[in-house]
């Protein structure tokens, strides 16, 4: 994630509304600690953060509000 976050940091300046709340999800503790529980069980980091990522955004799509929706689509942009 650190890298991803140094990355994002460098594109957006801290400006960019939209890196901001990219960065503020990276950094969501349900997201890392998903993507660890994920990393014990398979052999791929990759893998645990799209299958972690995959999880979130479908409890967010379920949910009956646009706000949610697309919080699930920004995942699927940090992913």
């Amino acid at each position: 994630f650190f890298v991803i976050k140094e990355q994002a940091a460098k594109l957006g300046k801290a400006q960019d509304e939209i890196v901001e709340a990219h960065l503020m999800m990276i950094d969501d503790p349900t997201l890392i600690d998903a993507v660890n529980c994920s990393i014990r069980n398979l052999s791929s980091a990759e893998y645990a953060v799209k299958n972690a990522i995959a999880e979130i955004v479908r409890i967010f799509s379920a949910i009956q509000d646009i706000y949610m929706q697309e919080r699930a689509a920004d995942l699927r942009d940090i992913e």
